[in-house]
């Protein structure tokens, strides 16, 4: 009989479910944070200069020989030459805890900085809260080179171009941008390198046979999740799952088997989370589901929900009925946590009194 265990002396903290809006940076393949309403010029930062910048941005594209950016439809060149595709601006990070992650820029204003509502949020603890702001300055003009100037907002440790200390700077092509201790690659994209960049973004941070974030997709996840709980003091929980007795399941039915028991419990998993709730296979038939604005509580229903719900689901493989059972360790932020980690390791210590106790069970940490 499955049981879900809990310390008694925690006190639990009630789940919060919290619809998170779109902003003005895509990013290739991960989720993206907030934006002032509107696109409107945030608070501080006078409206841009925009004779200025287009000048200075269209010459220095025309010097690297790249054409401007169409209409909405978008292939026709700076004076209107068929076969020119539109350039998109795209901050790349080089250097830093989110290494590799790729934003397109999509609105006329965003921010650079530490605080929630940032659009490009950032874990680097030398990054001021609000670090800087991006101007899109001829955002939605047809036939332009994309003009991005880059202003810092009184940060603490600068903002640097091309290793240079600066107020604020017209951004070109293959300039990079320092905050922090976080390096920043600016480029201008054209349709084709952005679909190329997807592809491989999704195909480095997939796992390959659940369709769900590999290790390295989800440790640059849960960095952000754990900065973002910690700096807005909101409750944050993790899941450990197990997958009970998987050794014998390959050894009886086979590894084809197998891999369709990870199938189907990536499968579940999805179902029962919510579409906040990330999802990583961590390693051969262990999972992790970070849960954003849940504490202890709300971790506990979904990890019971879950546990539940993968007991009452047998797998059906060439002619063979698998039934399968799973334990869970949880664990939400404490006060003392600094780094994710420390989470981590909570959870994963329950996992292992889990099946200490028996499998088939819950326990928080």
């Amino acid at each position: 009989m499955a049981t879900s265990t809990a310390n008694p002396s925690d006190t639990a903290s009630r789940p919060r479910q919290i619809s998170r809006q779109a902003d003005g940076l895509t990013p290739v393949g991960l989720a993206s944070g907030g934006l002032a309403p509107g696109g409107l010029a945030p608070e501080g930062v006078p409206a841009p200069d925009v004779t200025h910048a287009q000048t200075h941005a269209r010459t220095d594209a025309q010097s690297r020989g790249q054409g401007a950016v169409p209409g909405q439809s978008g292939v026709v060149g700076q004076s209107g030459v068929p076969g020119q595709q539109r350039l998109y601006p795209v901050l790349v990070v080089l250097k830093g805890e989110q290494t590799d992650a790729r934003f397109v820029v999509n609105l006329p204003v965003l921010w650079i900085g530490r605080e929630e509502g940032c659009a490009i949020r950032l874990t680097d603890v030398r990054a001021s809260r609000k670090h800087a702001a991006l101007l899109y300055e001829n955002f939605g003009q047809i036939g332009a080179v994309p003009i991005c100037r880059i202003r810092d907002n009184g940060s603490t440790n600068g903002t640097r171009v091309n290793g240079e200390l600066i107020e604020e700077r017209i951004l070109v092509d293959r300039d990079s941008v320092t905050v922090g201790r976080t390096l920043l690659g600016f480029s201008l994209w054209n349709e084709l390198e952005l679909d190329a960049e997807s592809r491989l973004l999704q195909n480095a941070s997939t796992d390959d046979l659940t369709g769900l974030h590999n290790r390295r997709s989800f440790d640059a996840l849960f960095a952000l999740e754990f900065s973002r709980a910690r700096q807005n003091s909101r409750p944050l929980s993790v899941l450990m799952v197990d997958v009970d007795h998987f050794k014998r399941i390959n050894d009886a039915h086979g590894h084809a088997a197998g891999d369709a028991v990870l199938r189907s419990l990536a499968r579940i998993a999805s179902a029962q989370a919510r579409a906040v709730d990330a999802i990583c296979r961590y390693g051969g038939e262990e999972f992790v589901i970070v849960a954003p604005d849940t504490g202890r509580e709300g971790a506990m229903i979904l990890a019971e929900r879950l546990r539940a719900a993968i007991e009452r689901s047998p797998v059906e493989h060439e002619s063979q009925t698998i039934r399968l059972t799973a334990s869970i360790g949880v664990a939400s932020l404490q006060w003392e946590d600094t780094a994710a980690q420390d989470i981590l390791r909570r959870a994963d210590a329950a996992l292992y009194r889990a099946k200490q106790a028996g499998r088939n069970r819950v326990v928080l940490a």
